[in-house]
């Protein structure tokens, strides 16, 4: 895309061979929806400024034809990067001197103090996640262990992203909160609390007991504001890259980002597209998503192409996705899922289940070395 990352096309809500006379109508009917003299939405002012901004360069011929030349380059070059990206290899080791990566996006919107599928009682999809990112978190710091020592095969970024309007921030609470960027040893060794739980558990003649157990705590479950997801990507983007210029050869960072609705700051395909170009030697940063189901529908878990997603959002969320790894697709066969060759890292109108599937496979890039 040319200097500015907005496709004014896309801003203007019109197709890239409009007449100027439709250009100029669509322009008119945006700005009268939009300008902050009628529209008093918080984020009314940003939209009018990116409607002048296109219309500025699309409502002059000659701002037009050059336009039109870069936006034709700049999709020859993203054409060219996913060439590139399905040749990547993604067999670089993971070990304690050669770490990878893990980034997780939590939206926390207010939507997010919702009922997974439309259910009316039980838990909130904000607790849910917490569950799923505090069970995950535990998980990976006992794949990480030997004896008493945590080994530091993962680096760990989790972000949350609305809790107030337009906020990204860090969401690690305790002794972590506020940093960036953790190793799965500071993970085992600083969770906030611990919390005592009782699973229920077959007994083996046909009844149920109750199983104490010990569930550490690291995430806070949040549902505050909007869903700031385009913010999210580059800030993601920020500490990825980073990331990347002290571990050039590394297995390439996996971003995970649980959603339930669409972003409402602007649109997240470009700087998505922008996170999945940065690369370590051994391939693209891996951006997969994961949307958290509001309604009773059947998910759509781990597609090859995007027509089984119902909606538009859907499908631009399959777009922003990265195909899995080879090991990730044999490592979800295992686990009864149908995947194939070309399978995106990405789940749509996902339950609480699902969610905690979806996370397991995403964080199995490679055997550990």
């Amino acid at each position: 895309m040319p200097q500015s990352q907005l496709d004014y096309y896309r801003v203007l809500q019109v197709d890239p061979a409009a007449e100027p006379e439709v250009i100029k109508a669509a322009y008119r009917r945006l700005a009268d929806k939009y300008h902050p003299d009628k529209n008093k939405s918080p984020d009314a002012l940003d939209k009018m400024q990116k409607i002048n901004e296109a219309y500025s360069v699309l409502g002059d011929d000659t701002k037009r034809t050059q336009y039109d030349s870069e936006r034709l380059q700049a999709q020859s070059s993203q054409s060219t990067y996913t060439q590139k990206e399905t040749k990547m290899s993604y067999t670089a080791e993971i070990s304690r001197t050669a770490p990878t990566l893990f980034v997780f996006l939590l939206d926390q919107s207010g939507s997010m103090s919702s009922q997974f599928g439309g259910q009316t009682s039980g838990i909130s999809k904000a607790s849910g996640v917490a569950d799923a990112i505090n069970r995950m978190l535990s998980n990976l710091v006992i794949r990480c262990s030997q004896g008493e020592t945590v080994r530091d095969y993962f680096h760990i970024s989790i972000l949350g992203y609305g809790a107030q309007s337009g906020q990204v921030a860090p969401a690690l609470i305790g002794a972590l909160a506020g940093k960036e960027v953790v190793t799965i040893s500071e993970i085992g060794n600083s969770p906030a609390r611990i919390e005592d739980r009782i699973l229920k558990q077959p007994d083996g003649a046909g009844g149920v007991i109750d199983m104490h157990v010990k569930f550490p705590i690291w995430f806070e479950p949040v549902s505050g504001s909007d869903t700031p997801m385009a913010k999210a990507f580059r800030e993601a983007h920020r500490i990825v890259n980073n990331w990347i210029a002290q571990h050039k050869d590394a297995f390439p960072p996996i971003i995970i980002n649980l959603t339930d609705g669409e972003s409402t700051d602007s649109d997240p395909l470009s700087p998505a597209k922008d996170l999945k170009s940065l690369t370590t030697s051994d391939g693209n940063v891996l951006l997969f998503n994961c949307h958290i189901s509001s309604v009773v529908s059947a998910p759509v878990l781990f597609p090859e192409s995007d027509s089984s997603v119902p909606d538009k959002y859907g499908k631009k969320m399959f777009e922003m996705s990265s195909p899995l790894t080879a090991s990730m697709i044999n490592f979800g066969k295992t686990q009864g899922f149908i995947i194939g060759d070309n399978s995106k890292g990405f789940v749509f109108q996902a339950d609480l289940v699902d969610v905690i599937r979806f996370l397991d496979i995403g964080t199995r890039p490679v055997e550990l070395k």
